[in-house]
């Protein structure tokens, strides 16, 4: 019993992906052989790291919120300083978005038009993730002894 031409094809495109993705060696014999078998070759994306370190953003509103209630623009802009790379319409987007997070973990509150930090009962986490982050480029370390 043979393999179904679908797996076959599916095998083919896979490791036609891996090549690209690890920059190997056989793309054009892997391409030849789909082609042979009539399969449409489909553009493959390459995924696109993110600037940013895991949890950085969290950090930067954090740090932006020590200094006192803040609106989402203010952050924004805040946010915007750190990252030259980020439009500020996204910057925006991005800052309200780790906003609503923070406030899911209790760790920021949303009050009128302004967003500020819980200090009764996060404050270490809050020091801990102000101090992970080290100090933020154009703002003074707020934890310095």
């Amino acid at each position: 019993m043979g393999m179904q031409d679908k797996t076959i094809n599916n095998a083919l495109l896979a490791l036609r992906k891996q090549i690209i993705l690890g920059d190997l060696d056989g793309l054009d014999h892997v391409e030849a052989l789909l082609r042979m078998r009539g399969v449409r070759l489909r553009q493959v994306h390459k995924p696109c790291r993110n600037k940013a370190r895991q949890g950085a953003m969290s950090r930067m509103v954090l740090q932006c919120l020590c200094e006192g209630p803040k609106s989402v623009d203010s952050v924004a802009k805040c946010v915007a300083k750190q990252r030259a790379d980020l439009p500020p319409k996204d910057a925006r987007i991005r800052a309200r978005h780790v906003l609503n997070n923070l406030s899911r973990k209790g760790l920021v509150v949303y009050n009128g038009r302004v967003w500020s930090i819980v200090l009764d009962a996060v404050s270490d986490k809050v020091k801990y993730a102000a101090e992970a982050a080290g100090p933020v480029k154009g703002q003074p370390d707020f934890y310095a002894a």
